[in-house]
């Protein structure tokens, strides 16, 4: 037995049990997009894929899957109808208890997967910031919200301890802190070999000064959610604890219940230490009892000024971002080729993004740092001069609702398509076509990206330009269609 396992045995109530659980593989879960598709066509995806799937009983977009497959070939996958995320890992985001009106800061954030479903939660609009000091791991988030069309959502690097982040300016701030991943081991047995003392006593400081800043981040009356990937009390309780004992009073843990969630009250002792009583209404969920990843999360309220915060931020009046009062030539792209109404266009603000890219970012979107974002919002046309090509990106927030040049392909072309390979559509399926070019592509009423419609002696044949990253085949660099 791992000695670092060993040490758990006081708090589990089936040692061998969690022993064996911990061996083995850790099922796949996906949560569903539900801006791009409903419960029904979800449905009819997953058997059309042929996975044998169930849904989460805690979790409104979750599936637990029994048929392994590799999901990033699939056409769900690519088409950004679903994102795949172990179950335990979606439970910070069900504790935020997000509403229309949050301003969330994903303090964390990447490789992106609580993100992007935070972002969803508010329904692709409003204000999402994802921050974390790696430029490279956010590349992989940028790519999963351009994958799932997600507007919604600024990103920036800056460490989340930076005494910057303006106070008491977000309603709700996820912490899913760095830690030593103990709880991942049923996906990466090596991953116990890192534990140590001195690794867990390092990453508490962290943690704690993540989470203090945090609290500082939120506005008096919102949330903030404290998770780890680890089943080690020193990076959990005892740093929450720390933290409640520092806040002077002015930080209160919230009971959040998740019906359906099979998971264990926190600890309020360990290694003769006693933990304030509150500590019971966080979550732990162990791989024996749940089926999951080992996980703790907790949701905090700041009910107070928290000690030594320095003044209020004040918030910039106006709009940091206005749009660029020349893209009006470009996105009548968007009229004139495809038939989108204006309105809906006018639903977003447009502005440069270097000298390639314009970029559209839902009218309520307002980051409102002191520091700039490196991205925002979704790159929709590669502009050069006059003219513009549209990216998939476009074609995923706006293809629903194209009345012309608009191409359906059945299931075995939209497969070629998503692959990076010509389609050639069905006379019924290319009966939108009005001329050759820019075409936005679908399958029944998902929109898979956009092609290029060439004649061809049976019809039209549809050049594919899905960008080969989506699917992890290349780097977003690559891509004709990846912002630099």
């Amino acid at each position: 037995m791992d000695p670092i396992l060993e040490r758990y045995r006081p708090l589990v109530n089936d040692f061998a049990a969690f022993a064996d659980a911990c061996a083995r593989p850790l099922p796949t879960c996906i949560w569903t997009n539900p801006l791009r598709v409903d419960w029904e066509e979800v449905r009819d995806e997953l058997a059309a894929e042929g996975l044998d799937a169930e849904p989460v009983a805690w979790s409104r977009e979750a599936w637990r899957l029994h048929s392994p497959m590799r999901l990033v070939d699939s056409l769900g996958y690519r088409a950004g109808v679903f994102h795949v995320q172990e179950e335990a890992s979606q439970l910070p985001v069900a504790l935020l208890g997000i509403d229309p009106s949050c301003r969330v800061l994903d303090l964390c954030a990447a490789p992106g997967g609580k993100t992007a479903l935070i972002a969803i939660r508010l329904g692709g609009r409003g204000t999402v910031i994802a921050n974390d000091p790696s430029r490279g791991r956010q590349s992989v988030t940028r790519t999963t919200l351009d994958r799932l069309g997600l507007a919604n959502v600024s990103l920036t690097d800056r460490d989340g301890r930076d005494p910057s982040w303006p106070e008491a300016s977000f309603d709700r701030v996820l912490v899913d802190a760095p830690c030593t991943c103990e709880g991942t081991v049923r996906k990466h047995p090596g991953i116990l070999a890192r534990a140590s003392e001195g690794s867990r006593r390092y990453l508490a400081d962290v943690q704690r000064a993540l989470l203090l800043n945090a609290l500082r981040i939120c506005r008096p009356g919102g949330r903030v959610v404290y998770s780890t990937c680890t089943f080690a009390p020193e990076e959990n309780e005892s740093v929450v604890a720390d933290v409640l004992e520092r806040s002077g009073g002015a930080v209160r843990v919230v009971p959040v219940a998740v019906p359906g969630l099979r998971s264990r009250p926190g600890l309020t002792e360990w290694d003769g230490r006693r933990y304030p009583p509150a500590m019971a209404l966080s979550h732990r969920l162990w791989p024996h009892e749940a089926d999951t990843g080992g996980f703790f999360a907790v949701a905090l309220q700041r009910t107070g000024r928290t000690a030594s915060a320095p003044p209020a931020f004040e918030r910039p009046s106006g709009d940091r971002h206005p749009e660029d009062p020349d893209v009006e030539p470009w996105i009548r792209l968007f009229p004139d080729r495809f038939g989108l109404d204006r309105d809906r266009i006018r639903s977003y603000r447009y502005r440069r993004s270097g000298r390639r890219y314009l970029l559209a970012i839902p009218a309520d979107h307002e980051p409102r740092l002191p520091f700039e974002p490196f991205s925002t919002g979704l790159a929709v046309l590669r502009v050069n001069g006059r003219s513009a090509k549209p990216t998939t990106r476009s074609a995923i927030a706006f293809g629903h609702a194209a009345v012309r040049n608009r191409v359906l392909l059945d299931r075995a072309q939209a497969l070629r398509f998503v692959s990076g390979r010509d389609a050639w559509p069905t006379p019924h399926g290319a009966a939108g076509i009005t001329s050759s070019g820019w075409v936005f592509v679908a399958h029944g009423r998902i929109t898979l990206g956009v092609g290029v419609a060439v004649p061809d002696p049976t019809g039209w044949r549809v050049e594919s330009l899905y960008p080969k990253h989506f699917a992890g085949l290349s780097r977003p660099s690559d891509s004709i269609d990846s912002v630099s």
